[in-house]
């Protein structure tokens, strides 16, 4: 199991969805909208998209050691290209209303346990064993 297919896992948790997506189209609908020309998940991109859309201190609650802030499905709007997000939902058949309040309640949560002290991590620069410990406080 790969890194994404952990954070749909995650993602999944979160959202609390009752079983009616699968994790593995989470990982593939989530790299596609967040990821712009990459096959890597782009977590700078995504905390780029969010300063982008004015809600710089709402990501650096989640980037920072403190409580996360929460956003909104009209602040998953205002980040995310509208074809992007129906797309998301599409792929995952799921109502874009669903798909975007699933957004909101799982990106904080997750550029949080990817981050430390301020900034993202460098998933390059860190170890498997390092990766692991940071899945494993996903659950």
């Amino acid at each position: 199991m790969n890194l994404l297919d952990n954070i749909a896992k995650k993602f999944l948790t979160d959202t609390n969805n009752d079983g009616k997506v699968d994790a593995q189209d989470v990982a593939a609908a989530f790299k596609n909208l967040v990821s712009e020309n990459s096959d890597a998940l782009d977590f700078n991109g995504l905390v780029e998209k969010f300063k982008n859309a004015n809600l710089s201190d709402t990501v650096a609650s989640w980037l920072s050691n403190g409580e996360n802030k929460p956003i909104s499905s009209q602040q998953i709007e205002q980040v995310f290209d509208t074809e992007k997000l129906a797309a998301f939902a599409s792929s995952l058949k799921i109502e874009l209303a669903e798909a975007k309040e699933m957004l909101a309640k799982a990106i904080p949560n997750l550029v949080d346990k990817f981050s430390s002290d301020g900034k993202l991590l460098n998933l390059q620069s860190l170890d498997t064993t390092s990766i692991l410990d940071r899945i494993k406080k996903l659950f």
